[in-house]
This record gives C-alpha cells, structure tokens and sequence, in this order.
C-alpha cells in the first residue's frame, strides 16, 4: 500500500500484502537479514490490549473461541472490534 489505511490489518493477507511479504519469504528465517522482526521500544500498557475470540474460524471448533486474537483497545485499524471479557 503507497497509502496508510485502516484496512491495512483487515486480516493477515492484507497485512502481508502491506508489507510486501509473498510465498517467495515462506520459511524464511526472522533472525536473518532478509526478514526480521524490530523492536522499536514501544510499550503497550497491559490494560489496553484486548484479547478476542480470532474472526472467521468457526471451522476450527471449540478452538475458535479461544481468546487468540490480540489487539490495541480504540485502535482503528482493528477490522472487527470485539468487546473485551
């Protein structure tokens, strides 16, 4: 995307398509220098992290209702809010 928009984390596909991640980075190691994971230093506090049953895997069973979706309280790219327990 040339542009920020809130649909940029509508799911992992967009997300990845974002960052210009394809099949061609499939099993790339994170610890290299292709790819890599950054820790910028920011700090979320604890009582702003919601966590979630995760969005479109009813396939999944009594799994799919595990709190395994993760995100930032109030942020706008969160494509489906869910109220947090």
């Amino acid at each position: 995307m040339t542009k920020l928009q809130p649909k940029l984390t509508s799911g992992p596909g967009a997300m990845a398509k974002a960052l210009g991640i394809t099949r061609l980075h499939n099993a790339m190691s994170l610890v290299a220098d292709d790819v890599w994971i950054e820790d910028q230093g920011v700090i979320i506090p604890e009582d702003n992290i919601v966590s979630a049953p995760r969005v479109g895997v009813d396939y999944a069973g009594e799994d799919a209702l595990k709190p395994w979706r993760f995100y930032i309280a109030d942020n706008m790219f969160v494509s489906k809010k869910v109220k947090s327990k």
